[in-house]
């Protein structure tokens, strides 16, 4: 196959496009000519790209493209997106001319990132055909649609990773710039639809991925990637989780603690250290160390799991507790863009149908009298999941 490919992604804290990308560079049969960001961030989204490009050793295109919607009803979106930009792109020298307190980077172009993403886009089209991924807003495509017509005619197909199917459900690509997704879909180009609604039919095991990505310089960068984002959501549910209408943090400071018979048996010494940790990783289970200290966050989780459920240390209640911090570790994760590579290297094990998609300006999917668009209603989810452990490594 080895058709040329462009990539618009808004990579970044949502580990599934880290993953997309990571088995797009894997696969034999994907030739990657270029990725451009898009929505919120899209500098670090750059960088973040850049650094898995230069892991791997692929010379191409990255571009930043579009920050702002056409129109959307909502911000864009970005989250800990710096946080995950590697220290090589930091302009030391004036950093340290503000004491370290703000993180300056390198300039895109010195680091080889294109700053113009719609006209590097429309020079590739203007080439040859490709056919694009979308895995993020639309954004990227309508302003090249809008200001290079006659190069966008040269988009063999566009893949989005988008809509939902599902009557009155929201989907994340097409509700941060409805508005795009409706000039996209109400164009020419020839559309394949990944619903999101479809994508939630299979959800990957993070720690099964954490494994497969350990060995190598790409795949220990997305994995770190990976236990951020898994981070953030854990400590969102910690800061959620209630017991009998009480808070976890709030048991687990002033209940949990070691019992007279354990302090007698192991030193009070032992036991002031030991609440002392506790008390300091309660303090850091939040979504910004889980970014910014990523290693760090997951050491002391699973420490503060292992010290409250060891018997010997007698915390009263310790070990209904690290059962049940345990059970906040997810134990699931979208890796929802990763259907469009598999799609398009796969086409013989989907199920597609054609119908005609629109949306409102909320981002809701509206189903329209036609058949213009092809749409992926079902496939084969044993193949999908060995493609996610040849692949995602």
């Amino acid at each position: 196959m080895n058709k040329k490919i462009l990539l618009s992604t808004d990579i970044g804290s949502d580990i599934d496009d880290a993953l997309s990308l990571t088995a797009i560079l894997n696969h034999p049969e994907i030739d990657l000519r270029g990725i451009y960001t898009v929505n919120g961030d899209v500098i670090s989204r750059c960088y973040i790209a850049k650094h898995m490009m230069d892991l791997k050793g692929v010379k191409r295109s990255v571009a930043k493209g579009e920050a702002e919607p056409i129109s959307a009803c909502v911000l864009p979106y970005s989250h800990f997106e710096s946080d995950l930009v590697d220290d090589s792109f930091l302009d030391r020298e004036k950093t340290e001319e503000t004491n370290w307190n703000e993180l300056i980077y390198k300039p895109l172009e010195k680091v080889g990132i294109v700053s113009n993403g719609v006209e590097d886009l429309a020079g590739k089209l203007a080439e040859q055909k490709h056919t694009i991924f979308s895995i993020g807003p639309l954004t990227n495509i309508a302003k090249l649609l809008d200001k290079f017509p006659k190069e966008a005619k040269n988009i063999e197909r566009l893949i989005i990773m988008g809509c939902e199917i599902s009557e009155g459900r929201l989907e994340h690509n097409i509700r941060y710039d409805s508005g795009a997704a409706q000039s996209v879909l109400d164009s020419d180009i020839p559309i394949t639809v990944v619903p999101g609604d479809l994508c939630q039919k299979y959800c990957a095991d993070p720690l099964e991925l954490e494994k497969q990505l350990a060995k190598s310089s790409m795949g220990k960068y997305v994995r770190r990637m990976l236990m951020a984002f898994v981070g953030s959501q854990l400590a969102g549910k910690f800061r959620n989780e209630q017991i009998n209408g009480t808070a976890l943090k709030d048991l687990l400071e002033r209940v949990v603690v070691p019992s007279y018979e354990a302090i007698k048996k192991i030193g009070s010494t032992v036991v002031f250290r030991m609440d002392s940790f506790k008390r300091r990783c309660l303090g850091n289970l939040d979504e910004l160390t889980a970014y910014y200290e990523t290693e760090e966050f997951w050491r002391d989780y699973r420490t503060l799991i292992f010290q409250l459920g060891n018997p010997e240390f007698g915390y009263k209640f310790g070990g209904m507790m690290a059962k049940c911090l345990e059970s906040l570790i997810p134990k699931q994760i979208s890796v929802a863009d990763v259907y469009v590579p598999f799609c398009f290297v796969s086409p013989e094990k989907l199920k597609t149908e054609r119908k005609t998609l629109s949306c409102d300006a909320d981002g809701r999917t509206i189903i329209l009298p036609g058949d213009k668009h092809e749409i992926v209603i079902d496939l084969d989810f044993d193949a999908f999941k060995e493609f996610i452990k040849t692949f995602i490594k």
